[in-house]
């Protein structure tokens, strides 16, 4: 992975940690790195219907980060509503 691709990534991670902890109210939050991909999943309230069409900032700005990089980030939340899993493709 190149380095500014590293950077991207380190600045998407914190901003998903940092919206599970102050937006969904999480208790527990955890990363996880593969060569290919890093997965954040939260158990908190879970993101509102249509959160990524409203943002405009921090979710946004993952997707724009994740263009950038050329790779791809899918945001999805559990069925019963609490929780999200952010999974980043790169």
């Amino acid at each position: 992975v190149r380095a500014a691709a590293c950077f991207e990534l380190t600045l998407m991670v914190r901003e998903a940690v940092r919206n599970a902890a102050q937006h969904a109210e999480a208790s527990r939050i955890s990363v996880k790195l593969s060569p290919s991909s890093v997965v954040i999943e939260d158990d908190g309230k879970g993101l509102p219907d249509g959160a990524l069409e409203a943002s405009q900032g921090g979710l946004s700005h993952l997707v724009r980060r994740a263009e950038l990089i050329g790779g791809a980030i899918a945001f999805e939340r559990r069925h019963d509503g609490s929780g999200t899993r952010i999974a980043i493709r790169y």
